[in-house]
């Protein structure tokens, strides 16, 4: 009877051996690889940087890379000021590796953005950075078929002072910086601020929008995540007096050494040779603009007068920049420097019109 038993349940054993091997688990398989926020955003931008990557160029010194430029019309190349320093001559590296001269011939100390003249053809056109928004997507092109970096808008306008040394307010840096900054290190009047993934060696790289223009160009990455484009049209401002070494020389100490504008004694400072009043409330809604500053005095014999600025007349741009405040208008003033010749937005009646001043000294 035992043996009867014993022989049933291994009987049942072996039959149900089969029905355990079909039913024990596959062998795990790895996960696949979840593509980051940047791999997703270079893949859906790559036509634009495709159809742009001609345009751009890197900059170098020897064997060394500077950094990148963006070729423009007229066999001219942008580029960051501290891409190129105080270098008078650099050598370009183009999308089909063939290599090129480039003189440095203007160099702006209010955006720090340099000019350099090649004998490469073409050339990408400046659009405009007047549309820009928060939010807004911009790709930063580089020489690949995909772009360096892509990211967003997240401030306009931004006025930048430099970092201090040894972290600034951030306490880590202060303890563990070994006295270099964590932040910006050169002071702008007006720049765009994005969190495109910027690296060291992509300073002075061509920034487009998603349609394809060329909207600015990459000056500095700043810490916590934040990078800095100066926008075309604030480019576009400086740009003929670049062209003609008049805005702007090359700079005889190395940009990371400029002092920032608001360190500059009131003397040193352009003298436009008027005064002016804030407009608001219901008399700017009737002029329909977002700013302007109405002209109470012209003084005689000022780059002002010369320029035929009139009491009545309202100002609504400085250099291609649009303020929103007071303080934005007054800001954009103090920057400049006796000799600077400065374009500004005048309406006057129903007439808007641009008048180029060129600013002296204080009197006394």
């Amino acid at each position: 009877m035992q043996s009867r038993v014993l022989s049933s349940v291994l009987l049942a054993f072996a039959l149900a051996a089969p029905c355990w091997a079909q039913e024990s688990p596959a062998p795990e398989q790895k996960e696949a690889r979840v593509p980051s926020r940047n791999d997703v955003l270079k893949e859906t931008f790559s036509d634009v940087s495709k159809a742009q990557r001609g345009h751009s160029v890197k900059l170098k010194s020897g064997s060394t890379t500077l950094g990148y430029g963006v070729l423009i019309q007229g066999g001219y190349v942008l580029t960051g000021a501290a891409v190129v320093g105080d270098r008078g001559e650099v050598e370009l590296l183009d999308a089909e590796q063939q290599r090129h001269g480039a003189r440095l011939i203007g160099w702006d100390r209010k955006n720090h953005v340099a000019l350099l003249k090649t004998d490469a053809q073409g050339g990408a056109a400046l659009g405009s950075s007047k549309g820009l928004f928060i939010g807004q997507f911009v790709v930063t092109v580089g020489l690949a078929d995909t772009p360096l970096a892509v990211g967003c808008v997240s401030a306009l306008n931004r006025a930048v002072k430099p970092a201090k040394r040894g972290g600034g307010g951030n306490i880590l840096g202060q303890l563990f910086g070994m006295n270099q900054s964590t932040g910006p290190k050169r002071a702008y009047r007006s720049i765009v601020q994005h969190d495109s993934k910027i690296e060291d060696g992509m300073y002075g790289s061509p920034v487009y929008d998603a349609a394809g223009q060329l909207i600015g160009v990459n000056v500095e990455r700043a810490y916590r995540g934040s990078s800095y484009l100066v926008g075309a049209d604030q480019i576009r401002a400086v740009l003929e007096d670049l062209k003609s070494g008049k805005a702007a020389a090359a700079p005889k100490a190395k940009p990371d050494q400029a002092k920032p504008d608001q360190a500059k004694p009131a003397a040193a400072r352009g003298y436009l040779g008027v005064s002016v009043e804030g407009v608001a409330g219901d008399e700017l809604k009737a002029l329909g603009l977002a700013f302007a500053a109405r002209v109470s005095e012209v003084a005689a014999g000022s780059g002002a007068a010369k320029a035929g600025l009139a009491v009545g007349d309202h100002i609504v741009s400085v250099g291609g920049f649009e303020p929103s405040s007071f303080e934005e208008f007054a800001r954009s003033l103090r920057s400049l420097m006796p000799g600077d010749t400065v374009q500004l937005g005048v309406r006057r009646g129903d007439q808007l019109m641009k008048v180029s001043v060129t600013l002296g000294r204080r009197p006394g």
